[in-house]
């Protein structure tokens, strides 16, 4: 069961995260998240393209998603197969954005989707970043060369279980965290102005990208900015989800 209130999240159009300053700081300051809606077409179907390589990705035998890359301490692959009671719970593909070229793929077409929504959710964190003004040292490698420390994860929870949470209430170790909203119902995020949670999912009547701050930029910010603390509740049918993490040395 549910511990969220019946409450809207807080959101904005996707033309005025990219335009207005304000409401954007604002947001972020009063309630530590935003939720983006109004999506642009391409930024739709990047989405859409990448949900479909992925969905397809999970349907592969064990014996070709198991494969990662121990070449590397950070390696990306099929890196967690999480059981409990005897029921698949969980699967997840991880991404290390500055390691792409090591990284194992089952297709080019998968390679391509997931680099290219990786990109388009990186530059969302990296206009939120810029609107906090929040002095950041030479810390943040270049997007996607090999000092990227940034990540992009696809969960697949099957929603077999019966336990009531995917994952427990955490925050994330970066600066920003990014992700499309599922249409299946799971995500919800605490709102610090009303000391509640939130749930954001399922998508409201139009897709929305969700953009919440994490432990580095409140250390960085010197706690003037939040870092929000979300979880994952149990469905009645599996749900993808899709998560752009942007990263520095240290997170």
């Amino acid at each position: 069961m549910s511990d969220a209130v019946p409450m809207e999240p807080t959101s904005l159009y996707y033309a005025s995260f990219l335009s207005e300053d304000e409401p954007v700081r604002e947001l972020l300051l009063q309630h530590g998240y935003i939720v983006i809606t109004e999506l642009p077409v391409e930024l739709l179907e990047s989405i859409s393209v990448a949900e479909t390589e992925a969905l397809k990705y999970f349907q592969n035998p064990d014996k070709t998603k198991t494969i990662i890359n121990k070449d590397t301490s950070q390696f990306s692959g099929y890196c967690v197969r999480k059981i409990w009671g005897g029921i698949l719970e969980r699967e997840h593909y991880h991404l290390l954005c500055g390691q792409t070229a090591n990284a194992l793929w089952t297709s080019e077409s998968m390679k391509d989707a997931f680099i290219m929504l990786a990109k388009n959710l990186e530059s969302i964190a990296y206009r939120a970043l810029s609107v906090t003004k929040v002095v950041i040292p030479a810390l943040v490698g270049e997007p996607f060369h090999s000092s990227d420390q940034s990540v992009f994860d696809v969960f697949l929870y099957g929603n077999e279980s019966e336990r009531k949470e995917n994952m427990c209430s955490h925050t994330d170790p970066g600066l920003f965290t990014v992700k499309p909203l599922s249409t299946v119902e799971g995500l919800e995020i605490f709102d610090q102005s009303c000391n509640c949670w939130i749930s954001l999912e399922p998508a409201t009547s139009s897709p929305a990208i969700v953009v919440f701050g994490c432990d580095m930029l409140r250390e960085l910010s010197n706690d003037k900015y939040n870092a929000v603390s979300h979880k994952v509740l149990t469905s009645t049918k599996p749900r993808l989800s899709l998560v752009y993490e942007l990263r520095c040395d240290g997170c």
